[in-house]
C-alpha cells in the first residue's frame, strides 16, 4: 500500500507543479488586476481536481477508509 500511496502523492505533487508552472509561465505574460470572475474560475477548476482524483479512485475501487 506505501508504494501507491507513494505515486498519489508524486503524481499530486507533480501536477500542482503543473499548475504553478501553467500559471506563472503562460498565464501571466502582462500585468493585470485580476478580476472576481477570473479567481473564481481559476478556484473551481482547482477545486475540480481534487474531487475527481477520490471520485477516480472511489469509482475504481482503490479508495476505502474503513479498510485501514
Amino acid at each position: 500500500m506505501f508504494s501507491n500511496e507513494l505515486v498519489f502523492f508524486c503524481a499530486f505533487y507533480c501536477l500542482y507543479c503543473g499548475y504553478a508552472l501553467l500559471d506563472l509561465g503562460i498565464f501571466s505574460k502582462r500585468s493585470h488586476i485580476v478580476s472576481f470572475k477570473e479567481a473564481a474560475a481559476w478556484s473551481s477548476v482547482c477545486g475540480d481536481v481534487c474531487p475527481g482524483i477520490l471520485l477516480y479512485y472511489k469509482i475504481q475501487g482503490r479508495f476505502n477508509p474503513r479498510n485501514r
